[in-house]
């Protein structure tokens, strides 16, 4: 059975929703956190999987989140990225949040040019909450249960709404308090977008910072999970692992001629532009080595980007074959290695 029948199924048969979320997280990328909902004081019409990035929110009432939503008729489930329209409704009344939820779905698919039209108020079904997910929704993929996907599929779909997510909370994040993300966008169609929301700007976040002289490295939460998840990979190949300020993940390892020596550098890639993430990871492991190893002992040291997810043969292309640097990322949960990290001894050896 897959996930999508393990949600459309949840109410008729009475299946745990900690089994579920327990499955679905296979499929999610690491770091972020996935829980089940079935309503409050009693079981909803509309079960639903949510999937949160931690530097975005980990709460429905409210920012972003990704959500795969059963429709109050049984017959589908849709997989969306959802605005939180509880501490709106709860502010302006039922009404007026679904007004806005829906405009700022249209700014933000506009800044991000998406394509995606905005859902029927009815398509959940015709509750407050059914027709506030509607209108919050800004992109979505809609599944038939007769002709539901397979959990590849819904794993792919999954990555994709995962980036629209990033990429809608950097909009956000540079419009906070605009004008405009509450206006009517029809008012101002031959108007150009302005600059700052046409830019993808890196979100911060206050979760904790890095001192790090002369500027501040921002470390976020899903970074960092990142970051512990390859520590137990490598700790598994037999590498001792040590975090080296302000290297993310120092590995040795004794050789037949001396000690292998590592430094890593681990990029979450945001929305899907690994060139951002690739620029990021030759300039910090370039400067890293130079700056904090003595000249006679430069040419020792292995250097390895990683990434959340793959950014594709040229990119790796560019840092194993021109800059000899082993390239690491995450596939589903499992970290995958070019073949220059397969020499290196970071990854096992693909089967042949």
């Amino acid at each position: 059975m897959t996930e999508l029948s393990r949600v459309s199924t949840l109410i008729e048969a009475g299946r745990c929703m900690r089994e579920i979320v327990s499955d679905f997280e296979a499929s999610t990328p690491v770091g972020y956190r996935v829980t089940g909902h079935v309503g409050r004081g009693g079981l909803t019409a509309t079960p639903w999987i949510g999937v949160f990035h931690p530097d975005i929110t980990v709460r429905p009432q409210e920012g972003l989140y990704v959500a795969l939503i059963r429709h109050a008729d049984s017959a589908a489930a849709t997989l969306t990225v959802q605005q939180g329209g509880d501490q709106l409704r709860l502010r302006l009344g039922a009404a007026e949040a679904r007004t806005q939820l829906r405009r700022r779905a249209d700014r933000i698919r506009a800044a991000i040019s998406l394509k995606d039209e905005p859902l029927d108020m009815n398509h959940f079904g015709t509750g407050t909450r059914q027709r506030g997910y509607a209108a919050g929704s800004i992109a979505a993929k809609t599944y038939r249960l007769q002709e539901e996907p397979g959990d590849a599929e819904l794993s792919r779909d999954l990555r994709s709404m995962l980036r629209i997510l990033d990429s809608a909370a950097s909009v956000l994040d540079d419009a906070t308090g605009a004008a405009w993300i509450n206006s009517d966008p029809r008012a101002d169609d031959n108007r150009p977008m302005p600059a700052s929301m046409r830019r993808f700007v890196p979100k911060s976040s206050d979760d904790y910072t890095v001192e790090l002289a002369p500027r501040t490295l921002v470390k976020t939460r899903l970074h960092e999970a990142v970051v512990n998840d390859l520590e137990r990979h490598a700790h598994a190949l037999s590498w001792a692992v040590t975090s080296e300020h302000p290297i993310d993940l120092v590995l040795r390892k004794p050789t037949g001629t001396g000690e292998a020596q590592c430094i890593v550098e681990v990029k979450t890639v945001k929305g899907g532009r690994a060139v951002d993430a690739v620029r990021a990871a030759i300039g910090q492991l370039l400067t890293y080595r130079f700056q904090l190893f003595e000249a006679e002992i430069r040419a020792t040291i292995l250097l390895v980007a990683a990434f959340s997810e793959d950014i594709g043969p040229s990119l790796r292309q560019l840092l194993s074959d021109e800059l000899d640097i082993a390239v690491l990322w995450l596939d589903d949960r499992q970290w995958r290695g070019c073949e220059l990290a397969e020499r290196r001894k970071l990854v096992r050896p693909r089967s042949i």
